[in-house]
């Protein structure tokens, strides 16, 4: 029988988060190109961090969510999760973390902006 120790799977974990932080990175260049060059990227790496730790808090972890959460930080700002439209979504515990992501899609969406 194999065992895993723990102190393996957090090594695991971390590569697999760096690696979901690298995948994001490009996202964000390819997405935005304007704001996020190769030249900056270890600052968007730091910004990645950010928005993950930040989309956490609010119980979105599924990478497509977390990479939502990056293009509304682009487009309204890092802290648009204070606004009042956002904040009422995303403070709402009785909905899950995806369905935050979408309920704000929603909102923007029908203010005729694409995402």
């Amino acid at each position: 029988m194999l065992t895993v120790r723990p102190e393996s799977l957090e090594t695991m974990q971390r590569g697999r988060m760096a690696e979901a932080d690298r995948l994001l990175v490009e996202y964000a260049q390819k997405r935005f190109p304007s704001v996020f060059t190769p030249q900056n990227a270890g600052r968007t790496l730091k910004l990645v961090e950010q928005i993950r730790e930040r989309a956490a808090g609010y119980a979105i972890t599924r990478e497509d969510n977390v990479a939502t959460m990056m293009d509304l930080s682009t487009m309204y700002g890092l802290n648009f999760d204070k606004a009042d439209w956002a904040t009422r979504v995303l403070s709402n515990s009785r909905l899950a973390g995806p369905d935050k992501v979408s309920a704000l899609q929603r909102r923007i969406r029908r203010q005729g902006v694409k995402i």
